[in-house]
């Protein structure tokens, strides 16, 4: 298995409706191809981890630099992983001001990890949310019973 995480430069403001078009193309074609990541999204950027089969991974990396939605693609890492990072997800999504990227360390030294630990801290975030929203639903009905 493989991954690679790019950066690119956002062609359109955020809240834009390509955001949405990405990740309904992202959520209907990743699990036919077996593809898994997180898509993070600033003022400025995109940040997104992808994993997957090697063949898969060079398809849509041909795909990506070749999308008019965003400008100045650059693989920032790549290279084989033994488990992938988001099992189970489609593509992940969030959104933040490019301060709280760097409020994560984003200048370090090695930016790489420093965005993916920053997109896997948005990934359990998410999940603590939907657990807690499930929860209170959960409670909510009981209560009505």
């Amino acid at each position: 298995m493989k991954f690679f995480l790019y950066c690119s430069r956002c062609v359109f403001p955020q809240f834009n409706i390509n955001d949405l078009d990405i990740m309904r193309s992202a959520l209907s074609n990743n699990p036919v191809y077996g593809v898994t990541g997180f898509l993070h999204r600033n003022s400025t950027h995109y940040f997104q981890y992808v994993e997957g089969r090697r063949e898969r991974l060079g398809n849509l990396e041909t795909n990506l630099r070749g999308d008019k939605r965003h400008s100045d693609f650059r693989i920032v890492a790549s290279g084989d992983i033994l488990y992938p990072q988001f099992a189970g997800w489609s593509m992940g999504y969030s959104q933040s001001s490019m301060e709280a990227i760097e409020a994560n360390g984003i200048t370090a030294n090695d930016p790489a990890k420093v965005i993916l630990a920053f997109l896997l801290n948005e990934a359990d975030r998410q999940i603590s949310e939907t657990a807690r929203a499930v929860e209170n639903v959960q409670v909510t009905r009981s209560k009505r019973a």
